[in-house]
Parts: structure tokens; C-alpha cells; sequence
């Protein structure tokens, strides 16, 4: 989607700094919760340029966790990829996730479904080129006007990196919920329930005719799966909501919403803009990330960032947070960091299942211990460390012989005097 009418561009650039907002093809949206007072959307911060030119496919279960997170407010805390995107929002995921993988569905991308970043090493693009990754991406990417695109280090973390693809898919989704309730709503229009973002999503995908339920392009063509351009974009998010996807033989990626339509014939046919209150479509339905979440980690336990069991094989992270798993009696899991500065760090490690008493250590680059925290039980753990460019490494490992494949725990990596932590880290 792209913005169309120049006034809407200006409106973009008032919320983001001068980057024009706009996405391409396939848009979706989720639910929002409203500071009191004026909300206006702060820019991304962008980030220094990836290195790595190999794209990655993430896991099913670290998308999912990925657009959990973009649904909440702490998204900066629980992903290094989603750093300083502080939207003021608590959305409703079953949108997003359905949203997610309604952009990468068509058969263009891969006949195994949505959920797309990667194919083949190379970021998922459009056939034009514009839109990129798994929320399909247009917005200052290189087809946008000049003078609109993103630098090009933000261009190269929206191809190369999917949790900084979706930060930024959540953000423009949620410009669109501000862009769109002044005009449209659905009953009292608060962004706590899924139905009300109907029109949000609608303009997500491009406002006007182009996903006007009555536009009489739209032949709706049973099975929607196998004719979903047959159908505004917002009634094919809707019907995804309701019918979880899944890749071959694999178990069901989010668990099922039935979300309402509102009546089409309350719309008028022309001009191709319904202006004010519209009745809610019942029943209305809230959706909260914290309870779909369980769901995904149950059908996906398996240990993460393997293999790690050595300082050789530590797995290399930057400030954010990871959950993995004590798979084993004897499991340690050896984590690399690699500062560019000095500064002091604080490593955190929650979630220690109940049972269990996992401990944390930290070394320098020659292998010796500088910082650990070892409390009793399932405590969390913390350690703080002066450091300096060179490489550094945390170690998780248990006590006693415990450990859980089914609840797994939280490192947290941060900059020690900072708001948010950077990422990478400057």
C-alpha cells in the first residue's frame, strides 16, 4: 500500500519525522490502547548497517514471540530488534500474526505458506522490488519518493532482520488506527477489541475502492484460500484470524478468533469513503498476547541457539533478551558477546523454571571468569560488568542436575544507564 492523496503524505510526515508512512500490498492491523492526551508517533531510531548479507529464515516460534512482543509496549526490552519503538500501544496479536502471513502467502513467495523473511538466503520482496520481508514493507524503501526513503541502514534491518520488519510493520499499522478514527469507527472505537480495527486494516492495504467491501471487482470466490484476491484485503485478515495456518504436518501457528465483520450494507456504495459511527459488529472479540503465547511454545519445544555447550560454540548475541532451555542434567548454554565500546552491562536471568536452579556466569576473551551469580533455588540471577571492546561470554548452567524442556528461561543484556538499549550497540 501506498499513500495516494498528498495530504495524506504530509500527515505522514508530521507523525514520523518526514519519512512518508505507507505500505504495499496486503496490509493488516491490531489493537491499540490510547494515552490520554496527544498521541503522536515517534520515529524509529535507525540502526548502524547489518553485516551479514545472508538472510536467515527465523523460526515459526520466534516469529510468533517476535509479533507478541510488537503488540505490547515493551517491545524495546524483550527483542534487540525492536529498539526505541515505543508506540503507546497494547494490540490484540491475532491480527497481526494473521496480517503476517497473509504478506508472504502467495504462491510467488513459497508454496509452505506466510510468515516469510527469507528465501533462498536473499529478503523476501515484492515483484517490483518495493515491498520487503515478512510485513511486505514499502514505506520508505527504494521505490518510495525521493527524499522518503530510509536511510540505508534502515532499509538493510527491514530486509535483513525480521523482528525490526515487524517493529516496523506495528508501527505503521498503528499510524493507520490514528490516521483512520477520526473519520471511521465502529462502537465506542476503542482499540482493545479486534473488530475495531477493521477500518485501520482496511487502510493498511490501501484506503478507498481498492478494499471497499462493496466495490464490485471483489467476486468473493469460494475457497477463499484459493481466491483470496477475490476479497477485500480486511475480510481475507479476518477469515485468516479464524482459520490458523500451519506448515506441512506441523501443528496450528496461533490459536483461532472468530472475528465479526461489520455489515457491508451500512457502507454506502459511493463515494467509496463511509464517514463516522458505525454499530459494532457482535460478538466483539478481545485478544491478548500473553494468552496466545503459550500456546505456540507448546507446540514448539525444542532447545534454541544450539549448538552453544562450549566457549567455541557460543552463540553470538547483542543487547536484547532470549529464552532458550536447560535441555539436559548436564546442558550449559555459552552465549557470545561482542561490545564495540566501553561501558557497564547488566545480565539478567528470570524465568528459572520452578524446580530448577540455574546459575550465571561471565568471562572475558581469554576464558576467565570475571562475574557470576549464583543464588539458591529458582532466584533470578543478575551481574553488572565494566567492559570493553573485545569479546565476552555469559554461560547459563544448572545446579544440581535440574531442568526443564517445557518452561524456558530469560536472559536479559543490557547497556547499564540507558532508557532503552541500543542494538546494535553504538
Amino acid at each position: 500500500m501506498h499513500l495516494e492523496h498528498s495530504q495524506e503524505v504530509v500527515a505522514v510526515k508530521e507523525y514520523t519525522g518526514g519519512k512518508s508512512s505507507s505500505n504495499r500490498v496486503w496490509r493488516g492491523c491490531a489493537g491499540l490502547i490510547i494515552i490520554i492526551g496527544l498521541l503522536v508517533l515517534p520515529r524509529l531510531v535507525e540502526p548502524t548497517p547489518l553485516a551479514a548479507q545472508t538472510c536467515t529464515q527465523p523460526s515459526d516460534q520466534d516469529i510468533a514471540m517476535t509479533f507478541c512482543d510488537a503488540t505490547h509496549n515493551d517491545i524495546a526490552a524483550e527483542y534487540p530488534g525492536l529498539y526505541d519503538v515505543n508506540i503507546n500501544v497494547v494490540v490484540p496479536p491475532i491480527i497481526l500474526k494473521a496480517m503476517g502471513w497473509y504478506e508472504t502467502w502467495e504462491s510467488r513467495f513459497s508454496d509452505g505458506g506466510g510468515w516469510l523473511q527469507c528465501v533462498n538466503g536473499r529478503p523476501v520482496t515484492s515483484t517490483d522490488s518495493c515491498a520487503w520481508g515478512l510485513m511486505q514493507i514499502w514505506t520508505g524503501m527504494n521505490c518510495d519518493a525521493p527524499g522518503s526513503q530510509f536511510s540505508a541502514a534502515t532499509q538493510q534491518a527491514v530486509k535483513y532482520d525480521y523482528r525490526y520488519n515487524i517493529a516496523m510493520g506495528t508501527y505503521l499499522l498503528v499510524y493507520k488506527w490514528h490516521e483512520r478514527r477520526p473519520n471511521q469507527w465502529l462502537g465506542d472505537g476503542s482499540p482493545g477489541i479486534a473488530e475495531h480495527w477493521y477500518f485501520a486494516v482496511w487502510a493498511y492495504n490501501g484506503w478507498g475502492k481498492k478494499n471497499h467491501p462493496n466495490d464490485l471487482d471483489f467476486h468473493r470466490v469460494y475457497p477463499i484460500w484459493d481466491n483470496p484476491t477475490t476479497y477485500p484485503y480486511q475480510e481475507v485478515v479476518w477469515w485468516l484470524a479464524a482459520h490458523p495456518q500451519h506448515r506441512t504436518n506441523g501443528p496450528d501457528l496461533w490459536s483461532p478468533v472468530n472475528l465479526t465483520l461489520p455489515d457491508r450494507s451500512l457502507f454506502p456504495s459511493s463515494p467509496y469513503d463511509p464517514v463516522g459511527y458505525f454499530p459494532d459488529p457482535l460478538p466483539t472479540h478481545r485478544d491478548w498476547c500473553r494468552n496466545c503465547l503459550p500456546l505456540v511454545l507448546k507446540n514448539y519445544h525444542t532447545d534454541t541457539y544450539e549448538p552453544n555447550g562450549s566457549f567455541g560454540q557460543a552463540w553470538p548475541i547483542e543487547t536484547g533478551t532470549y529464552e532458550s532451555y536447560i535441555w539436559h542434567a548436564t546442558d550449559k548454554d555459552y552465549y557470545k558477546f561482542t561490545p564495540t565500546r566501553s561501558g557497564a552491562i547488566h545480565v539478567e536471568l528470570h524465568n528459572i523454571p520452578a524446580g530448577c536452579d540455574y546459575d550465571l556466569y561471565l568471562y572475558n576473551g581469554a576464558y576467565q571468569l570475571i562475574a557470576q551469580s549464583t543464588h539458591s533455588g529458582n532466584q533470578s540471577e543478575h551481574l553488572e560488568s565494566w567492559v570493553s571492546p573485545g569479546n565476552y561470554y555469559i554461560l547459563v548452567k544448572s545446579w544440581g542436575g535440574s531442568y526443564s524442556q517445557t518452561s524456558p528461561y530469560r536472559l536479559h543484556l543490557y547497556w547499564i544507564g540507558k532508557a532503552t538499549a541500543p542494538y546494535p550497540p553504538p
